[in-house]
C-alpha cells in the first residue's frame, strides 16, 4: 500500500507505470489469481448477468474468465463508450466486437443490448483503489458516470493488482465507490452501500 497520499493526478501517474512495467507472464500469473478470488464471491456465483471489460494497458485480463461464464450460459455484456461519456453494455459476442475510442474494444452497434439495471455484478477496472471503494480510473469519469446515472445499480467489485489497493484515494463528490474490491490476496468488502 502506498503510505502517503498523493494528489489524484500523480498517484495515477505512479500506479500507471507500474502497471505498464509488468511483463505479460506476469499479467497473465496475477490475471489468473484475481479471476479465481472473484469466483470465491457468493455475489459473483448467483449473478446471472456480468458486466465485464476488455482490458487494455495491462489491466486485469478478463478474457478466460469471460469465455468461461460464455460456457456456463450466463450473460456477459461488456461496454460501449457513447459520445456523451457514459457507457452502455452489449451481449458478449466476438463477431460484435470492434476498436473504439481510447484503445478500447467493444460491441459494435449490432450487439444485443443489456441495461444497466439488468445486470448482477459490474465488474469494474481501474489504476488504484482504496479499501473505501474509492477508484481512480483512467481520468475520463466513464463509470462514475454511468453508475450515477443509474436507476439501479449492480453490484460493483472493482478488480486490480494487489500494488494497486493504495491506503487513500482522493476522491470528489462525483465519484461513485464500489461495493467490493478484489486482488491476487485481498478482497475487500467496502460496505458503502
Amino acid at each position: 500500500m502506498t503510505v502517503a497520499p498523493l494528489p489524484k493526478d500523480d498517484l495515477r501517474a505512479v500506479l500507471m507505470q507500474e502497471r505498464r512495467n509488468l511483463v505479460p507472464e506476469s499479467v497473465r500469473t496475477r490475471s489468473a489469481a484475481v479471476t479465481a478470488r472473484l469466483r470465491t464471491l457468493p455475489e459473483f456465483e448467483r449473478a446471472a448477468c456480468i458486466g465485464a471489460y476488455l482490458a487494455i494497458l495491462n489491466e486485469v485480463d478478463l478474457s478466460e474468465l469471460i469465455r468461461d461464464l460464455c460456457g456456463e450460459s450466463r450473460t456477459v455484456c461488456v461496454p460501449r463508450m457513447l459520445e456523451h461519456g457514459a457507457l452502455e453494455f452489449g451481449a458478449f459476442e466476438e463477431a460484435c466486437l470492434i476498436a473504439g475510442p481510447r484503445g478500447v474494444t467493444q460491441p459494435d452497434e449490432t450487439a444485443v443490448h443489456v441495461p444497466l439495471e439488468k445486470i448482477d455484478l459490474l465488474i469494474v477496472p481501474g489504476v488504484g483503489f482504496d479499501e473505501r471503494g474509492y477508484r481512480i480510473g483512467m481520468g475520463a469519469a466513464y463509470y462514475d458516470r454511468t453508475l450515477a446515472d443509474a436507476a439501479r445499480r449492480p453490484l460493483t467489485v472493482g478488480v486490480g493488482y494487489d500494488f494497486q489497493l493504495v491506503d487513500e484515494i482522493p476522491h470528489d463528490p462525483w465519484d461513485v465507490p464500489l461495493d467490493i474490491i478484489v486482488t491476487e490476496t485481498k478482497t475487500v468488502r467496502c460496505g458503502l452501500r
